[in-house]
């Protein structure tokens, strides 16, 4: 006899059932993929009897186990996306809206301003290609389009690759292929380019057309500019530019008035008065800041005592001239002990030499006099 049941009740008594059954096992990560396996079902109008459930539970519990291995194995190379509790402290926020590089947790807690024009276009490219690369330069949201993306697709095979290894790229790429097809469960591959990083060309390379995986790259427009012709030409792949339109502005301007972190009340002041950025960090900032990013970074860089501001100058420069300079080199041009050195890089890294706008805005200063 039928019974009616509402979805949390439904949702409990499948999860208790799980745990009794695999007491091993985190309940809640099956049952999302029970979940994907009836919509799939239901898609497609097929149906499927009760051996048949019992065998989709037993493949999602072996490969559930592959996955944890294979977390286990590439811990700092691999992450999952968006299955764990966040750990936010009083900067979290604030620190999204000053500058920082987007990260997971800022999308999980609904920082971002969501573009949703700029996801639709995404998706549907998604849906032509299993490969597509968001372009744009430093401070345009390519990393939070990518993040937001990927927290609302329906799947839970989502993964950052991290720190790539030439030596276990074929590897990571099998083993996802394996975990998805085996789950018949689309999985994301996303990967963010450092500046003047070129090992990601080999992990794209080996990202054969699979209806399994999907990859989404975020590269600044110069490092794509410089290395796409390196991609495989069998590859089918698109790109996505994001830069900051016209269109989008206003809705950015509401959204953040809504959260009550915009400075401005008239839209059209606010517009004119910010000069028309290029950058969504750069109008981001203006609207919740209040003034120009460029014009704080100023006042920082003339606020640095003279041996912060040498370290930045040979750092800014050694950017400009695509180089790298060692530490070695720092502490000779500076004069610094290693002590010194190690206590200014600390006070800088994150504020000045990681800063995606920062470390750009800081060139001009230095350039005539170097």
């Amino acid at each position: 006899m039928w019974q009616s049941k509402s979805e949390a009740e439904l949702d409990d008594f499948v999860e208790t059932a799980l745990k009794k059954r695999f007491p091993s096992i985190d309940p809640s990560i099956v049952k999302n993929y029970l979940v994907q396996w009836v919509c799939y079902l239901v898609i497609n109008k097929k149906s499927a009897t009760y051996d048949d459930l019992c065998c989709q539970v037993g493949r999602i519990i072996v490969f559930t186990v592959r996955q944890k291995e294979f977390f286990s194995q590439f811990g700092l190379t691999v992450i999952p996306l968006f299955q764990s509790d966040y750990q936010e402290d009083a900067n979290t926020e604030t620190s999204y809206y000053q500058g920082v590089s987007a990260k997971e947790i800022h999308i999980a807690k609904n920082y971002d301003v969501v573009r949703e024009e700029k996801l639709q276009q995404l998706y549907e490219k998604l849906k032509d290609n299993n490969l597509v690369f968001i372009t744009g330069i430093s401070g345009s949201g390519k990393s939070s389009l990518a993040y937001r993306f990927l927290k609302i697709c329906d799947t839970p095979l989502r993964y950052e690759i991290k720190y790539l290894n030439q030596n276990n790229i074929s590897q990571i790429i099998a083993t996802i292929k394996d975990i998805s097809k085996g789950l018949k469960s689309e999985a994301f591959v996303y990967l963010d380019v450092q500046p003047y990083d070129t090992s990601w060309v080999q992990l794209i390379n080996e990202i054969e057309n699979t209806p399994y995986v999907k990859c989404i790259v975020t590269i600044r427009q110069d490092d794509w500019n410089r290395c796409f012709n390196k991609v495989n030409t069998n590859l089918h792949y698109s790109t996505l530019a994001v830069d900051l339109t016209e269109f989008e502005v206003k809705d950015i301007f509401d959204h953040l008035c809504e959260r009550g972190l915009c400075r401005f009340e008239i839209f059209e002041d606010a517009w004119n008065d910010c000069g028309h950025p290029q950058t969504l960090l750069e109008y981001v900032y203006y609207l919740t800041q209040g003034v120009p990013l460029r014009a704080r970074i100023s006042e920082q860089i003339d606020s640095l005592d003279s041996v912060n501001a040498s370290l930045l100058q040979y750092v800014s420069v050694s950017n400009l001239l695509r180089g790298n300079v060692s530490e070695d080199a720092i502490r000779n041009l500076c004069h610094l002990s290693p002590m010194l050195l190690s206590r200014c890089i600390g006070q800088m890294k994150g504020e000045f030499l990681a800063h995606p706008i920062k470390s750009v805005a800081s060139l001009p200063k230095y350039i005539n006099d170097t």
